[in-house]
């Protein structure tokens, strides 16, 4: 689905969605546009912050999901410490990896039941 399907149209949607100090839902304004039901490659995409978690927003977003019988993924962003862009040479590869391994932790954490 394009934004536009999505009834997001008008950027102040996504710049409050990208600005929001807490949980944002975005739902279509007219579900009745789709034509047919939605197929099954439909995805609803559930961003994550894994250190601060909102449990509502996470229920409401696997419930959707569930309903639409829809796909979701869940994605979460994450940086390495600021201390890694003042080394000489790129951060180790174990440290990153352990690192990666901290931040998928963090976001199994955030979608378990």
């Amino acid at each position: 689905m394009d934004d536009e399907a999505l009834g997001l149209t008008t950027s102040p949607v996504l710049a409050l969605a990208v600005t929001a100090a807490c949980p944002v839902v975005l739902v279509p304004d007219d579900p009745s546009r789709a034509a047919g039901p939605m197929p099954r490659s439909v995805r609803d995409l559930l961003g994550v912050d894994a250190r601060r978690p909102s449990d509502a927003a996470v229920d409401f977003a696997f419930d959707a999901a569930r309903v639409r019988d829809a796909r979701m993924h869940a994605v979460h962003a994450w940086e390495l410490p600021s201390e890694a862009a003042e080394l000489p040479f790129a951060i180790p590869e174990e440290d990153r990896a352990a690192r990666e391994d901290h931040e998928v932790q963090l976001l199994t954490d955030a979608l378990r039941p």
